[in-house]
């Protein structure tokens, strides 16, 4: 059975090896916040270091209930596995875009690869407070939620390059999302979204009989419809992006196995990764979608 994951890079209205070194995230006193204009984005602060428990999984307190899943260890676990998939997935590359050139030349730049290009500064938006508390001098992480139309506190035109992954499944107003972005890159820059499609396919017709793995996505898909946001919102992203107003758009779509059945040594390596990501996830996939969205 295969999951396909879908690697999109598209850029934006186009015109015609040092060692970085690592500094602690600032704790300032609880009271203390940085924000950006008139926009609820806060540093790392301790006051926001806070989570909401829900049985056995720990979800984001920081506007409760916009991510649907939870952001404890063993998701964070979950997450890295998906991480190290996906450059897998690209080829051992962070990104696909052609950016090497902005970056050595110091960029505006969202998010990803701050080691590689000192020269640039990177901005990184989380709803959780989970990020390392060491991180690279040209790296600052904002608690914030990109949705909120106070969460985007940048000039227009402020960066060269913004990068979203795995993050679709949970966006309610994508087209809202893909306006702001287009409006917060420079002439000549870059998105670039990186999804998995939860999808069960297979090879051969084995997937017409009953099968626990097709079904539980369903389930879930359904569930995160009733709260608003969809499964594989990846799949709509590039007609969203040409509504947008993005132009030379080029789409990528990998398959990838789930499990260890493959013949080939790396196909077997993916499928391992990819099932033990889900494995961790299924506790948690289960949960507020499931609950909350009528799934069950």
């Amino acid at each position: 059975m295969n999951t396909n994951t879908t690697t999109s890079d598209f850029p934006s209205r186009p015109s015609s090896s040092s060692s970085t070194t690592t500094k602690p995230i600032d704790n300032e006193d609880d009271d203390e916040t940085k924000t950006r204009n008139d926009s609820e984005t806060r540093s790392l602060t301790d006051s926001i270091r806070q989570h909401v428990l829900d049985g056995n999984l720990r979800y984001h307190a920081y506007h409760q209930g916009t991510y649907a899943f939870p952001n404890d260890e063993t998701e964070q676990w979950g997450d890295e596995l998906k991480h190290d998939l996906t450059v897998d997935l690209c080829d051992g590359r962070l990104f696909l875009a052609p950016c090497h050139e902005l970056f050595e030349l110091g960029a505006q730049v969202l998010d990803l690869v701050a080691d590689l290009y000192p020269k640039s500064r990177f901005h990184g938006m989380d709803l959780s407070p989970i990020q390392p508390d060491w991180v690279p001098e040209n790296v600052e992480f904002f608690v914030d939620d990109f949705e909120d139309e106070r969460g985007w506190g940048y000039e227009a035109n402020s960066f060269d390059y913004i990068h979203v992954r795995h993050t679709t499944h949970s966006i309610k107003n994508r087209p809202q999302v893909w306006k702001r972005i287009y409006e917060h890159l420079k002439p000549g820059g870059y998105v670039e979204v990186q999804e998995f499609q939860y999808v069960a396919r297979c090879d051969d017709s084995s997937c017409d009989r009953p099968y626990a793995w097709r079904d539980f996505l369903r389930y879930l898909e359904a569930g995160l419809g009733a709260l608003g946001s969809d499964l594989n919102g990846g799949r709509h992203v590039e007609a969203e992006l040409r509504t947008a107003g993005f132009t030379d758009l080029s789409c990528r779509e990998v398959g990838c196995p789930v499990g260890t059945w493959p013949r080939t040594q790396r196909a077997r390596e993916r499928g391992r990764a990819l099932r033990d990501a889900m494995s961790l996830g299924l506790e948690a996939s289960s949960g507020w979608a499931w609950l909350d969205g009528g799934a069950d």
